[in-house]
């Protein structure tokens, strides 16, 4: 995995991925059925291989991610950690961008509180029991409730930065392209603002994230993406993955490899460029009240080099379909990220 030496063999991670592609096939999660047998019969010969000794690695002190200057070039991101599907943060990369410089709550209250935003509670994103939900209101009312403590639900996936193309200028869209490099298609800007507290429980999906830290600070909890018998998802046929085990309050019956996994810590402050390769799994919580952008790009070459499980699951998402969306995306140029417009459909 990440620094403990311990390692899922071939044969169990085809065993329980056979598993999961049969549950995401059959759409089957009944707890005491055929598959979810087949999943704990393995997670009970892994456990007897380590055996009761084995050493467990504590959630809540993970080792910090790999590090790296804000002087690092482009091509050598992309070489070194990119295509090797590393994880890194780019410390005070964006540090002198405009939108650190001057992004604040009290600014997007000034400048756009009449703006309308769509909250959204996604499926497994929020709570074990939340179906996914979707309601409308001011920016500047979410953002006099976030004032006082109280703000409710997390403006997060969100595609404000659509509705007011402005706000691009402030982020070095120049820089980002480079990153990102030409065999990777359509980037996507998403916007999150919450409050201290506020958290995204287990959770991963296909496309590569350049994460800006713009306001406040953030930290997540980092696993490999090979790390799916211990994270254990369920076949729900969305188009991502989640998972509802909590490193912070861990259900070791439910979740007992979760233990033996290694993972990391990944402490983000304003200016900082983290990068979260494909089906890495992740955690996050709002240390402080935090503004920060997603931007996010689909690389199939890239996908498929972080785990190629997720990436045939992501094909075979149904709610909605990957794939339609896909076309879109690629013949129309339709720039709506899935997370809110699923939201929308649903809400409809």
């Amino acid at each position: 995995m990440a620094t403990g030496g311990f390692e899922f063999s071939l044969a169990e991670r085809l065993h329980y991925g056979a598993a999961f592609m049969l549950e995401h096939l059959t759409g089957y999660e009944e707890p005491k059925g055929f598959v979810r047998k087949l999943k704990a019969r393995g997670a009970r010969r892994i456990t007897e291989r380590v055996g009761a000794d084995a050493p467990e690695v504590d959630p809540t002190t993970l080792p910090p991610v790999a590090e790296v200057g804000a002087d690092i070039t482009a091509e050598e991101f992309r070489r070194e950690y990119m295509w090797k599907c590393r994880p890194v943060i780019i410390r005070g990369l964006a540090r002198d961008w405009p939108c650190v410089q001057k992004w604040t709550p009290q600014f997007f209250y000034d400048q756009y509180a009449s703006s309308e935003i769509a909250l959204h509670d996604n499926e497994g994103l929020v709570s074990p029991d939340a179906d996914q939900q979707f309601e409308s209101e001011t920016l500047g009312s979410y953002l006099q409730r976030l004032e006082k403590g109280r703000a409710g639900k997390y403006l997060k996936f969100s595609q404000f930065l659509y509705q007011h193309p402005e706000l691009l200028n402030d982020l070095n869209l120049d820089l980002l392209h480079r990153m990102q490099g030409n065999l990777t298609k359509h980037a996507d800007y998403q916007i999150f603002i919450g409050g201290e507290g506020c958290y995204t429980p287990m959770h991963c999906g296909l496309p590569g994230n350049l994460f800006i830290q713009v306001y406040g600070k953030k930290t997540w909890r980092l696993y490999p993406s090979r790390a799916y018998p211990a994270v254990d998802p369920p076949a729900a046929r969305l188009f991502y993955f989640y998972s509802h085990v909590d490193p912070y309050d861990l259900d070791r019956e439910a979740y007992p490899l979760f233990p033996l996994v290694d993972g990391y810590t990944v402490a983000l402050d304003a200016g900082d460029l983290f990068w979260n390769p494909p089906f890495w799994w992740h955690c996050v919580t709002n240390d402080t009240d935090s503004i920060a952008i997603a931007y996010r790009f689909n690389s199939l070459r890239l996908a498929l080099r972080c785990s190629r499980l997720l990436t045939v699951a992501s094909f075979m998402a149904t709610k909605p379909t990957i794939v339609h969306h896909a076309l879109k995306l690629f013949f129309k140029g339709e720039k709506y990220h899935l997370t809110e417009k699923y939201s929308r459909r649903k809400a409809a």
